[in-house]
């Protein structure tokens, strides 16, 4: 966690925050429960990031809400609205879901649609808009698709796969470049049907391990001492 980045950003104007899930080696120390899963956590700073910026302290404080699931595993985020009063619970959980939902919706699209290569050759401010109405566009109709997709074989949406939506849908627009008109409007039908081959199936949670302090590696090699025999 870049406790620079963070109290930067919220410090840069009034009613500013951020929101960020946690990591599995997060340290923190609770200062203050706000109820169950929800505490003002102390956060400390690495001495690295104390050279660079010493007006930092050795620590910094967030609000730390853990997400329990059924079989146990916690996840969760820390943020800046540190006010329960102010950022109820239950809507700041919300908010988390939809960051995660829109983060999950722009890796799909850098990562696969666009191939993780930078596509704006635009100069012009009006053709930037342009291109990114396209990409857009074309993203939300592959997601329109595979909601389709899912209705017609009675899945879950997420339980179809963008990616190879994606490849099929663009195989089904060079197909659709040769074929007669008349034969366009049945294209959608086939596509959908087609659909049922993109089904993934159903995820296994993982089990749930307690809780455990990973060991400190000593920083020097540790002799032992062979003890001598006794006579008897």
């Amino acid at each position: 966690m870049s406790a620079e980045l963070f109290t930067n950003w919220q410090g840069s104007s009034q009613n500013t925050h951020w929101l960020t899930p946690i990591k599995a080696k997060l340290r923190y120390k609770i200062i203050e429960s706000y109820g169950e899963y929800d505490y003002l956590v102390k956060l400390p700073v690495s001495p690295q990031a104390q050279q660079q910026a010493p007006y930092l302290g050795k620590s910094w404080t967030a609000r730390l809400v853990l997400i329990p699931s059924p079989k146990g595993e916690i996840k969760g985020f820390i943020t800046s609205c540190l006010c329960p009063r102010r950022y109820a619970l239950k809507e700041l959980v919300e908010v988390y879901w939809q960051r995660w939902e829109i983060g999950q919706g722009y890796g799909e699209l850098k990562q696969y649609q666009l191939a993780n290569k930078p596509i704006l050759r635009s100069l012009k401010s009006e053709s930037i808009y342009q291109e990114l109405w396209g990409i857009l566009t074309s993203y939300n109709i592959v997601r329109l698709e595979m909601a389709a997709m899912a209705k017609e074989h009675n899945v879950e949406p997420f339980r179809i796969s963008f990616l190879n939506a994606l490849y099929l849908i663009q195989d089904e627009f060079i197909w659709a470049s040769g074929r007669s008109p008349g034969a366009v409007p049945k294209a959608p039908e086939m596509l959908r049907e087609n659909g049922k081959r993109l089904i993934l199936p159903n995820k296994k949670k993982r089990k749930a391990y307690p809780r455990a302090v990973l060991k400190r590696p000593a920083k020097y090699p540790t002799r032992t001492r062979e003890k001598k025999a006794t006579r008897s």
